[in-house]
């Protein structure tokens, strides 16, 4: 538990809870229409056999089309699995070291039909460079897609949010940028949680605005595994 400004206590194993299956549920969304798509296939070589029965032979070129609807379907439902298999491994160690991009990355994928609901333009922006850091990835995971969410808030359309990384003195510094987003009890709410989540990692979060874009920046220390 954490006690913000307003007295009221956070529980951050309820929020790691909802963070937990609001991610798995729009996967397993994700997952259904995949499934829908290949059942809808598979209804078309049904069709294909029916002809058949009747006397019609097989078009070649059909059963090719069909056959590359499926195998494109089932890799897009491999790369999802992944994903998700990524995600929940997050939460294996309380502090580990991992590969930062990689792990941003893997949330920008699942984060992208958050956005595209919204018609925002989602993007991580990354170098190729191994960028290790040693921390609580879930937590990181956590405060990073909170960030996400305030900046898709906007109802503007067409807008973009993108996602960066770099390493400095302080440590490693993640920077989100997107839309204004607006002043209301509902910010106020999750810009407590972010930096009650961010003190249990001992980083530190900056809020700016400029040139009508906002800016998080993420600066996240390494920490050890007795802390």
């Amino acid at each position: 538990m954490n006690m913000p400004a307003d007295g009221k206590q956070i529980d951050f194993r309820e929020h790691g809870l909802t963070f937990f299956g609001t991610i798995t549920a729009s996967v397993t969304h994700e997952l259904n229409n995949v499934m829908g798509i290949i059942e809808q296939t598979a209804g078309l070589l049904d069709d294909l056999c029916v002809g058949v029965d009747y006397g019609r032979p097989i078009e070649i070129e059909k059963l090719r089309e069909i056959s590359g609807r499926v195998v494109m379907q089932v890799d897009r439902g491999v790369d999802i699995i992944k994903r998700l298999n990524f995600f929940a491994h997050s939460v294996d160690e309380s502090v580990r070291e991992f590969e930062l991009n990689a792990l941003l990355k893997n949330l920008v994928s699942l984060a992208q039909r958050f956005a595209t609901l919204k018609k925002i333009s989602l993007e991580g922006r990354f170098n190729d460079f191994e960028h290790t850091v040693k921390t609580n990835p879930f937590i990181l995971e956590q405060v990073v897609f909170i960030c996400i969410q305030l900046a898709i808030t906007p109802t503007e359309k067409d807008s973009r949010v993108i996602l960066t990384s770099q390493q400095e003195s302080t440590g490693s510094v993640i920077l989100i940028t997107g839309p204004p987003v607006p002043e209301n009890d509902e910010t106020k709410s999750k810009m407590e949680l972010l930096r009650a989540l961010m003190g249990l990692i001992k980083g530190d979060i900056e809020l700016t605005a400029e040139d009508d874009r906002i800016y998080f920046k993420l600066t996240v220390p390494n920490i050890s595994n007795e802390e």
